[in-house]
C-alpha cells in the first residue's frame, strides 16, 4: 500500500513508507534494537517474495502433510502481488517503503536492565549504558532501517518526554550520528 501510494497519490511528496516502531522493553517483540532490525529486514524480505514470486504459499492452508510420506507440503496460489520485477528493483522498493520509527527515548527505557554489576558504581553503569546505546544505534544505522526519528530524553529508564539535552540518555550523540 505504501508503495501504490508513493506512486498515485498526487499529494505525496516523497517515499511514504511503513515504520514499525521500538517501543517499551515489556511491549514485547520489536522493543529491542536488534528485533526492530530483524522485523524490518524480515518485512523487506517478504515485500520482495511478494512483489517477485509468480506463485506464494497460501495463508489459508499454509501447510498439510501428504498422506503417503507423511512430509509437510505447502500450497501454492498465484500471486496477487507478483509485479514481474526482479530481484534488485523489489529490493530497492522494500528498502525505501518499510523502514523503523526509531524512538530515541524507548531506546533509554532499557536503562533499566543494566543492572549494576558487582563492585560497579553509578558512573561505570552509566558508561557502560551509553557504550550500549551507541553501539545498537550504530547497528540500527549500518543495517538502514530507520525512516523516521521520535528525538525525546529522559532521565533513567523512565518514560520521560523531555526536550533533547534535559535528560540523562545519549540522545544528542544519537542525533548527531544520525
Amino acid at each position: 500500500l505504501a508503495m501504490e501510494q508513493t506512486k498515485t497519490n498526487p499529494n505525496v511528496r516523497r517515499d511514504v513508507f511503513v515504520a514499525p516502531e521500538n517501543l517499551f522493553p515489556e511491549m514485547g517483540y520489536g522493543s529491542h534494537p536488534e528485533e526492530i532490525i530483524e522485523l524490518v529486514q524480515n518485512a523487506r524480505a517478504k515485500m520482495v517474495e511478494l512483489l517477485t514470486a509468480k506463485e506464494i504459499p497460501n495463508p489459508n492452508e499454509l501447510r498439510y502433510m501428504h498422506p503417503e510420506t507423511k512430509e509437510m507440503i505447502l500450497k501454492k496460489i498465484n500471486n496477487p502481488y507478483y509485479s514481474g520485477m526482479g530481484q534488485h528493483e523489489a529490493e530497492e522498493y522494500a528498502k525505501k517503503h518499510i523502514r523503523a520509527t526509531f524512538d530515541t527515548q524507548h531506546l533509554g527505557m532499557w536503562w533499566k536492565h543494566f543492572q549494576p554489576l558487582p563492585g560497579e558504581t553509578y558512573d561505570d553503569r552509566k558508561k557502560r549504558f551509553d557504550s550500549w546505546y551507541h553501539e545498537v544505534v550504530d547497528k540500527m544505522i549500518d543495517a538502514d532501517i530507520i525512516g523516521h526519528v521520535h528525538a525525546v530524553d529522559a532521565m533513567g529508564g523512565g518514560h520521560h518526554h523531555l526536550p533533547v539535552g534535559q535528560g540523562n540518555i545519549p540522545v544528542r550523540w544519537a542525533l548527531e550520528r544520525l
